[in-house]
């Protein structure tokens, strides 16, 4: 495994949660670590190593490889080199959205 000391952290240091979508379905994911070619993840059922998937936030989608999967951690291998301005897109803290109040017709 890749030395993750060395991995580029997402902005604020802090862990972010993604959709990762696999052959074996949807899940969602924490993100550890996110550099340009690689992210490390957790999950309670990654999916297992050679995995072909999307991993996605903020309407940025990014294909990815699952390279390696043990105890709930896994590593993913970006298909292209992840550009720095989708990467601000990914990591960035999106503002809570208002709930649409529902409004029901009154029975006459």
């Amino acid at each position: 495994m890749a030395n993750l000391e060395a991995m580029e952290r997402p902005v604020g240091a802090e862990p972010i949660s993604a959709r990762l979508f696999a052959a074996g379905g949807a899940m969602t994911v924490t993100l550890l670590h996110l550099s340009a070619d690689r992210a490390v993840a957790t999950t309670q059922a990654p999916p297992p190593a050679g995995s072909i998937a999307v991993v996605a936030r903020n309407c940025v989608r990014i294909p990815v490889t699952v390279a390696t999967a043990e105890n709930g951690r896994f590593t993913l291998l970006l298909d292209e080199p992840l550009h720095p301005r989708r990467r601000e897109q990914f990591v960035a803290i999106q503002p809570a959205q208002p709930r649409r109040m529902r409004v029901q017709a009154a029975a006459a």
